[in-house]
């Protein structure tokens, strides 16, 4: 499962860019499902604990709640794409692409991320133990 917030800047001309929540998953059976989202508001609260963030449009909305060292992360589905949580309890550390592990305060530099010139790559959870109860558009149930 391979879930991404985020915000298209490129597109700034029009206001704030594209606001987009994409989703692939592999159901056991090895079926594919994909859900790609426009959305027309985002809400970031970055607190000293944790962060929270809501991608949300009339009648859809996903959610991210992640704690500062990474350990913990619960997603929220509400749309008719998919609806359910997915949780996550890392049981490894955190790396960048120099494999420095990443500061909790955000003290880290950009170069530690750095793969090659304009290229950022890091792993936040490598391994942990997931949790995943939802329900697809076609019916399909991704519990595990």
């Amino acid at each position: 499962m391979m879930v991404m917030f985020s915000r298209d800047y490129s597109y700034y001309f029009f206001g704030k860019g594209n606001l987009r929540m994409e989703m692939f998953v592999t159901s056991p059976g090895g079926k594919h499902h994909q859900v790609l989202e426009y959305l027309n508001e985002s809400i970031i609260l970055d607190q000293p604990g944790y962060t929270y963030g809501r991608w949300n449009s009339t009648g859809k909305s996903y959610s991210f709640y992640t704690t500062k060292d990474l350990k913990h992360t619960k997603l929220v589905f509400d749309s008719p794409g998919i609806r359910g949580t997915y949780k996550l309890s890392a049981t490894t550390p955190p790396v960048h692409a120099d494999g420095s592990a990443p500061d909790p305060k955000g003290g880290n530099s950009a170069e530690a991320a750095q793969l090659s010139p304009d290229l950022y790559y890091s792993v936040p959870v490598a391994g942990g133990l997931v949790e995943m109860d939802a329900v697809m558009r076609s019916g399909a149930k991704l519990s595990f």
